[in-house]
């Protein structure tokens, strides 16, 4: 948002910020729900940035006294970026295979978690040998090392070693470049790809033959986007033998 890139540009000048927590200082005539003194952890467009934020009530949740101020401002958006990316646009089921890529940031270390927490199996693809120790921390089954020389392949081969050769169900990436361009390749069967960030820097272009030769999904996830658990026109996959057709939810 700073560079100007993001989706949604506020207009100049604008302090930055998305995410804060603190003490109410006070509350306008008519707000209920809270009074100064209370401690809220608080999500703003942005603005987050400062000493003092104005905030609405529904941009406001009221956090325990043993919460640490800099654990509830931390937590928020990444816990509700990783249940939407699972949910919302992943579709994810208990059972299922996902793997996460930038699994140590804040949205990866929350998608293993929650991937654990339902039922599922996370892989955690981490971009140093020495971040595997916080993924498994975190509850991943496996670690993926995305530092392999050759990453086209190996990220794939080392999926399949742990998936007795059916790839991930969903993938959660938060990186974009070749991890995105490698990870396409280890879907299993009707896979889903989510794109959540591009903290590899290249914002990545899914080509419609990768695609389609493992009937996969693909969908964007932004926090100001609302949607059914199974977007409407994506496809409805069929048993290998007999492919796949695309049928309206």
């Amino acid at each position: 948002m700073v560079e100007g890139r993001y989706q949604h540009k506020p207009p100049l000048p604008f302090t930055p910020g998305k995410e804060l927590a603190g003490e109410v200082v006070e509350v306008g005539y008519d707000v209920t729900s809270f009074v100064p003194g209370d401690r809220v952890m608080v999500q703003v467009e942005h603005g987050a940035f400062a000493e003092r934020v104005v905030a609405r009530p529904e941009q406001c949740l009221e956090i325990p006294d043993t919460m640490p101020f800099d654990d509830a401002a931390a937590m928020g958006l990444v816990y509700q970026t990783a249940w939407f990316a699972l949910h919302d646009r992943g579709g994810f089921a208990p059972g299922e295979t996902v793997l996460v890529t930038g699994a140590t940031g804040g949205v990866g270390l929350a998608a293993v978690q929650l991937v654990k927490a339902l039922g599922g199996v996370a892989l955690a693809g981490v971009t140093t040998p020495s971040k595997a120790a916080a993924a498994l921390e975190a509850g991943a089954d496996h670690v993926i090392d995305l530092s392999v020389a050759n990453l086209r392949d190996g990220l794939r081969e080392q999926v399949h070693a742990v998936t007795g050769g059916k790839g991930a169900d969903i993938c959660i990436d938060v990186l974009g470049g070749d991890p995105f361009d490698a990870a396409m390749r280890a879907l299993a069967w009707c896979g889903r790809m989510v794109v959540v960030g591009f903290a590899a820097g290249r914002i990545p272009r899914s080509r419609p033959t990768t695609c389609w030769s493992r009937t996969s999904r693909s969908a964007a996830c932004s926090g100001r986007t609302t949607a059914t658990a199974r977007p409407t026109g994506w496809p409805r996959c069929r048993p290998r033998s007999s492919g796949c057709t695309a049928k309206a939810s």
